[in-house]
Protein backbone atom coordinates (compact mmCIF):
# COMPACT_ATOMS: atom_id res chain seq x y z
CA UNK A 1 0.00 0.00 0.00
CA UNK A 2 2.69 2.20 0.86
CA UNK A 3 4.02 2.47 -2.87
CA UNK A 4 0.99 2.58 -4.22
CA UNK A 5 0.48 5.49 -2.22
CA UNK A 6 3.55 7.50 -3.54
CA UNK A 7 2.63 6.29 -6.28
CA UNK A 8 -1.06 7.58 -6.60
CA UNK A 9 0.23 11.38 -5.02
CA UNK A 10 2.85 11.52 -7.75
CA UNK A 11 0.35 10.42 -10.61
CA UNK A 12 -2.58 12.41 -9.46
CA UNK A 13 -0.85 15.29 -8.48
CA UNK A 14 0.65 15.73 -11.94
CA UNK A 15 -2.75 15.25 -13.81
CA UNK A 16 -4.28 18.09 -10.89
CA UNK A 17 -1.94 20.45 -12.58
CA UNK A 18 -3.43 19.42 -16.04
CA UNK A 19 -7.25 20.13 -14.89
CA UNK A 20 -9.20 22.12 -17.43
CA UNK A 21 -12.11 22.85 -14.62
CA UNK A 22 -12.92 23.04 -11.11
CA UNK A 23 -14.77 19.71 -11.34
CA UNK A 24 -11.90 18.07 -12.91
CA UNK A 25 -9.34 19.54 -10.59
CA UNK A 26 -12.07 18.65 -6.99
CA UNK A 27 -11.78 14.93 -8.99
CA UNK A 28 -7.96 14.33 -9.33
CA UNK A 29 -7.43 16.41 -5.76
CA UNK A 30 -9.62 13.83 -4.26
CA UNK A 31 -7.74 10.57 -5.50
CA UNK A 32 -4.45 12.63 -4.36
CA UNK A 33 -6.12 12.78 -0.67
CA UNK A 34 -7.58 9.11 -1.00
CA UNK A 35 -3.85 8.04 -2.20
CA UNK A 36 -2.13 9.80 1.03
CA UNK A 37 -5.54 7.66 3.20
CA UNK A 38 -4.00 4.30 1.34
CA UNK A 39 -0.19 4.91 2.63
CA UNK A 40 -1.14 6.38 6.49
CA UNK A 41 -2.46 3.23 7.89
CA UNK A 42 -0.02 1.21 6.23
CA UNK A 43 3.10 3.25 7.17
CA UNK A 44 1.51 3.18 11.01
CA UNK A 45 1.06 0.10 11.36
CA UNK A 46 5.03 -1.09 9.60
CA UNK A 47 6.34 1.75 12.06
CA UNK A 48 4.71 0.09 15.41
CA UNK A 49 5.81 -3.14 14.14
CA UNK A 50 9.38 -2.49 12.79
CA UNK A 51 10.38 -0.18 16.09
CA UNK A 52 11.77 -1.73 19.61
CA UNK A 53 9.31 -1.49 21.92
CA UNK A 54 10.89 1.06 24.24
CA UNK A 55 10.77 3.38 21.07
CA UNK A 56 7.39 3.25 19.53
CA UNK A 57 5.72 6.09 21.19
CA UNK A 58 8.91 8.25 20.37
CA UNK A 59 8.92 7.36 16.73
CA UNK A 60 5.41 7.44 16.10
CA UNK A 61 5.30 10.71 17.49
CA UNK A 62 8.71 11.97 15.54
CA UNK A 63 6.76 10.60 12.31
CA UNK A 64 3.66 12.75 13.00
CA UNK A 65 5.99 15.62 12.72
CA UNK A 66 6.69 14.83 9.17
CA UNK A 67 2.93 16.32 8.77
CA UNK A 68 4.26 20.00 9.91
CA UNK A 69 7.13 19.54 7.94
CA UNK A 70 5.12 19.22 4.49
CA UNK A 71 3.02 22.39 5.90
CA UNK A 72 6.82 23.93 6.11
CA UNK A 73 7.79 22.96 2.42
CA UNK A 74 4.60 23.71 1.00
CA UNK A 75 5.05 27.37 2.54
CA UNK A 76 8.30 27.33 1.28
CA UNK A 77 6.90 26.53 -2.23
CA UNK A 78 4.00 29.08 -2.55
CA UNK A 79 7.12 31.62 -0.87
CA UNK A 80 9.43 30.44 -3.92
CA UNK A 81 6.37 31.04 -6.71
CA UNK A 82 4.99 34.24 -5.61
CA UNK A 83 6.21 35.76 -1.94
CA UNK A 84 2.96 38.52 -2.43
CA UNK A 85 0.67 35.28 -3.55
CA UNK A 86 -1.01 37.34 -6.05
CA UNK A 87 0.08 35.49 -9.30
CA UNK A 88 0.46 31.75 -7.56
CA UNK A 89 1.20 29.26 -10.12
CA UNK A 90 -0.90 26.63 -9.07
CA UNK A 91 -0.05 24.06 -12.06
CA UNK A 92 3.11 24.25 -10.88
CA UNK A 93 2.65 24.14 -7.17
CA UNK A 94 0.62 20.90 -8.09
CA UNK A 95 3.83 19.12 -9.22
CA UNK A 96 6.25 20.60 -6.84
CA UNK A 97 4.13 19.20 -3.81
CA UNK A 98 4.64 16.05 -5.77
CA UNK A 99 8.38 15.56 -5.37
CA UNK A 100 8.50 14.50 -2.12
CA UNK A 101 6.37 11.39 -2.59
CA UNK A 102 8.82 10.63 -5.67
CA UNK A 103 11.49 10.86 -3.78
CA UNK A 104 10.03 8.16 -1.37
CA UNK A 105 8.77 6.49 -4.01
CA UNK A 106 12.09 6.12 -5.28
CA UNK A 107 13.67 4.92 -1.85
CA UNK A 108 10.83 2.84 -0.83
CA UNK A 109 11.24 1.29 -4.21
CA UNK A 110 14.96 0.03 -2.72
CA UNK A 111 14.80 -0.47 1.17
CA UNK A 112 10.94 -1.15 1.88
CA UNK A 113 10.15 -4.71 2.99
CA UNK A 114 6.61 -6.53 3.19
CA UNK A 115 5.91 -7.15 6.96
CA UNK A 116 6.63 -9.50 8.27
CA UNK A 117 4.04 -10.27 10.16
CA UNK A 118 1.40 -10.09 7.27
CA UNK A 119 4.12 -12.62 5.59
CA UNK A 120 3.84 -14.97 8.69
CA UNK A 121 0.11 -14.77 9.00
CA UNK A 122 -0.50 -15.45 5.71
CA UNK A 123 1.58 -18.65 5.54
CA UNK A 124 4.94 -17.07 4.30
CA UNK A 125 6.85 -17.95 6.94
CA UNK A 126 10.37 -18.71 5.18
CA UNK A 127 10.49 -15.03 3.56
CA UNK A 128 8.72 -13.67 6.85
CA UNK A 129 12.25 -14.76 8.22
CA UNK A 130 14.15 -13.27 5.56
CA UNK A 131 12.97 -9.71 5.94
CA UNK A 132 13.92 -10.15 9.46
CA UNK A 133 16.84 -11.60 9.24
CA UNK A 134 17.39 -8.62 6.61
CA UNK A 135 16.19 -5.74 8.94
CA UNK A 136 18.78 -7.11 11.65
CA UNK A 137 21.38 -7.23 9.11
CA UNK A 138 20.93 -3.69 8.58
CA UNK A 139 20.68 -2.83 12.33
CA UNK A 140 24.13 -4.52 12.72
CA UNK A 141 22.07 -6.46 15.09
CA UNK A 142 24.14 -10.04 14.62
CA UNK A 143 23.71 -11.21 17.85
CA UNK A 144 19.54 -11.34 17.96
CA UNK A 145 17.98 -14.60 17.56
CA UNK A 146 15.32 -14.48 14.70
CA UNK A 147 12.76 -17.46 16.01
CA UNK A 148 9.15 -16.46 16.17
CA UNK A 149 5.97 -18.83 16.79
CA UNK A 150 4.07 -19.77 13.50
CA UNK A 151 0.77 -17.99 13.74
CA UNK A 152 -2.08 -19.70 11.76
CA UNK A 153 -2.89 -18.87 8.29
CA UNK A 154 -5.53 -16.38 7.45
CA UNK A 155 -7.52 -20.02 5.95
CA UNK A 156 -7.33 -21.76 9.17
CA UNK A 157 -8.70 -18.58 11.49
CA UNK A 158 -12.53 -18.29 11.72
CA UNK A 159 -13.63 -14.35 11.00
CA UNK A 160 -17.00 -15.19 12.21
CA UNK A 161 -15.95 -16.02 15.45
CA UNK A 162 -14.02 -12.77 15.30
CA UNK A 163 -16.83 -11.04 14.48
CA UNK A 164 -19.66 -12.48 16.73
CA UNK A 165 -17.10 -11.67 19.46
CA UNK A 166 -17.32 -8.15 18.29
CA UNK A 167 -20.71 -7.69 18.03
CA UNK A 168 -21.45 -9.33 21.12
CA UNK A 169 -23.88 -7.52 23.29
CA UNK A 170 -21.18 -6.72 25.64
CA UNK A 171 -19.34 -5.13 23.07
CA UNK A 172 -22.19 -3.11 21.69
Amino acid sequence: PMLVSFLGIVVFSVLSASATGFATLAAVRMLVGASFGIGQPAYSTLLTEMTPVRWRMLTTSLSMTMFSFGEVYAGILVWYNDPTMKDLDWRWLCIAGAIPSLVGLALCSFILHESASYLAANGYHEEAITVVESIKSMNGATHVVVDFKVVPTSDERSTSASLATIYSPPLL
